[in-house]
């Protein structure tokens, strides 16, 4: 009696369970990733799944019966994730691309019937490209472009140097720029820039899809509202006036014959203060003087007549003395 008491308890508590968890995993938008790398070859990647092997279905239709559906097993990409692998054996894309996935483990199952749009896919080459941002125009991020001697409230001459882009690129081309203050929408694009660079080596196929694709339809919606300034002297200087810790985003256009590249760059400004000399600290020293009057003047004139009076008499006294004395 109590076996079947428990028998029915375990059955009561799985019916609970999955199905919840089945729709969870059905509904989430952002569950699949899908990646177009040649024509009519997609690459599915489901969250949550890329580590552990399953099996999966395609159909054109949400309502096809279980018995008719043609279980696949996962495949490995390069980097040993578990993946979908649609080609024209496996599914029409051309002639409908809206399909149906079904994905099971053993008996369970965990996507059932879940529209996938084929049309909605990343190309391969576009993950290629945010990669590569930064990288396919030749630069060097010089700190003293800019050099210029100023004396600040305290009296010290100060030496600024404002730093900026030295390209490094191909000379015979013609180069084209636009630095915009990282805010709004391209504050929105450095912070991605930022996720990028410090964490993209850690993520998972999944994630790197997820925010590559959100770097590039930011960027691309960006750079092509540019208002392009010719390139001078192979330099892009920083803004005069940019404050320290200032965030910027730079587009740059290299035209060569008849070809186009684009690129941009991601720079924190830094403005360093050296001190070159300070001012000279004089202390000057002023005596007191009387001044001289004409009451003063007078005074000086009779106080020397009697010092010569004096002597005179002095004189007088001392030779009147040696006459006696003979």
């Amino acid at each position: 009696m109590s076996k079947k008491i428990i028998g029915v308890a375990a059955i009561v508590m799985f019916l609970i369970f999955t199905p919840i968890a089945v729709l969870a995993t059905d509904t989430k938008e952002d569950a699949i990733q899908i990646i177009k790398t040649e024509e009519e070859k997609y690459i599915v990647y489901v969250k949550d799944l890329q580590k552990e092997e399953f099996n999966y279905a395609i159909s054109n239709t949400p309502t096809v019966k279980e018995m008719d559906l043609k279980y696949i097993h996962s495949a490995k990409d390069d980097e040993q994730n578990q993946v979908i692998v649609i080609d024209k054996s496996v599914y029409n894309v051309k002639q409908n691309p809206v399909a149906y996935l079904w994905i099971k483990q053993g008996k369970n199952s965990i996507i059932s019937g879940k529209e996938i749009d084929f049309s909605q896919s990343f190309e391969k080459s576009k993950i290629e490209e945010v990669e590569n941002t930064g990288k396919r125009i030749k630069t060097e991020i010089i700190s003293d472009l800019v050099q210029e001697d100023r004396t600040d409230e305290n009296g010290v001459k100060i030496t600024v140097k404002v730093g900026g882009i030295k390209i490094k690129d191909n000379q015979n081309a013609r180069y084209f720029y636009e630095i915009m203050p990282a805010t709004d929408e391209y504050g929105t694009l450095m912070e991605l820039a930022e996720k990028i660079k410090n964490e993209y080596s850690k993520m998972d196929m999944y994630e790197k899809i997820n925010v590559a694709k959100e770097f590039y339809n930011k960027y691309s919606s960006l750079i092509s509202k540019s208002n392009w300034n010719l390139v001078e002297d192979m330099q892009i200087k920083q803004p005069k006036e940019a404050k320290n810790d200032s965030k910027y985003v730079v587009f740059i256009k290299k035209v060569e014959e008849n070809q186009v590249t684009l690129d941009s760059k991601f720079l924190i400004s830094k403005e360093t203060e050296t001190p070159t000399y300070e001012r000279e600290q004089k202390v000057v020293e002023e005596t007191t003087k009387l001044p001289i009057t004409g009451d003063s003047f007078l005074l000086i004139i009779a106080l020397g007549i009697t010092i010569v009076m004096m002597i005179f008499v002095f004189i007088k006294m001392k030779k009147a003395k040696k006459e006696a004395d003979k």
